[in-house]
């Protein structure tokens, strides 16, 4: 066994943990210019109504339970051939900003060998505060308008379809708005029963797999099925569903060698880790947080700001 306090040999790995679709990594970068006709189509199953862009949160803060390294294929019901790096039965808050450290304050204990798997476990409840700065006004689905937008503090709904967690102003006032996970979608043209509890992804451009599983509360898959919001055969609000179980097969794997490796380090990358949403004018897009109904009133055409939502993040573990 090795006991690792700190660290540097680098893999980086994006967990895409959210009710975000795979094509939506291929999303554009927001800039100063981005408007609902400039971005990339969110569901080709349902035209370009809704087009995203990636943007860069202030800070994140989510709940982290485990993170560990394995040597095979770890689920959630086997992580036998896992080291642990960080356990904590209830939970640590972690708030990481751009620099993305994460300070979870756990030593390693460690078998020798080569680690070819990563996964954690975190709380399907996050939260992640942005602001972006436009060259003109920009509409927000909430009626607001500014060259400033941001998260207002409201929370992402989908079980009441309450989305309007952005404003615009002409100054910032940036505040954390919270989503909480209960199905991952894939909108992939043509997918079919795409709300589930279960996804397996290949991010685009590279041999980096992921398998996301949604836990119930007594850590097991879940296994009930949810439909889209207009066909729900289990509604949202009735399914468990609180941790995120993210596995990843790591593209380069780690070497613990007792001689030579002193530590690791964990760290989250959180660059592009929010898909911003725009709908066009016209637009019906879900309810503001009154239960009233949002629509997108921009007679530029220009699209209004609909929402921004977690769609992943850098998983980081270095070692020396």
């Amino acid at each position: 066994m090795k006991n690792l306090l700190t660290s540097s040999l680098i893999f980086c790995a994006t967990l895409i943990f959210s009710n975000l679709v795979p094509s939506q990594s291929d999303a554009a970068s927001c800039t100063a210019s981005t408007t609902w006709n400039s971005g990339t189509v969110f569901d080709p199953n349902e035209g370009n109504f809704y087009q995203t862009c990636t943007a860069t949160p202030i800070a994140m803060k989510l709940k982290v339970f485990e993170i560990g390294l394995c040597k095979t294929a770890p689920t959630p019901a086997d992580t036998s051939t896992c080291s642990t790096l960080f356990k904590n039965a209830a939970g640590k808050e972690v708030e990481i900003n751009k620099a993305g450290e994460v300070p979870l304050d756990q030593n390693a204990t460690m078998d020798s060998g080569v680690y070819g798997h990563a996964y954690l476990i975190i709380s399907s409840t996050f939260s992640t505060k942005v602001q972006m700065e436009f060259s003109a006004a920009r509409k927000a689905v909430d009626g607001t308008a500014g060259t400033v937008c941001f998260t207002n503090g409201n929370t992402y709904d989908e079980v009441t379809e309450k989305y309007d967690v952005i404003s615009c102003a002409g100054a910032g006032a940036p505040a954390f708005s919270t989503e909480t996970l209960k199905v991952f979608e894939n909108t992939t043209a043509g997918a079919t029963n795409a709300f589930n509890a279960q996804l397996n992804y290949v991010a685009p451009g590279t041999n980096s797999r992921f398998n996301l599983f949604l836990l119930d509360s007594n850590r097991s898959l879940s296994t009930r099925t949810v439909l889209d919001d207009d066909g729900d055969l289990v509604p949202m609000n009735t399914v468990d569903r609180p941790y995120i179980f993210g596995h990843q097969i790591l593209s380069n794997s780690v070497s613990i060698d007792p001689l030579s490796t002193r530590g690791l380090d964990v760290g989250i990358s959180i660059t592009d880790a929010l898909e911003v949403g725009f709908v066009q004018d016209g637009g019906n897009y879900g309810k503001d947080s009154s239960g009233n109904p949002l629509t997108c009133n921009d007679p530029n055409n220009v699209g209004c700001i609909a929402d921004s939502i977690l769609s992943g993040f850098q998983f980081k573990i270095t070692t020396n």
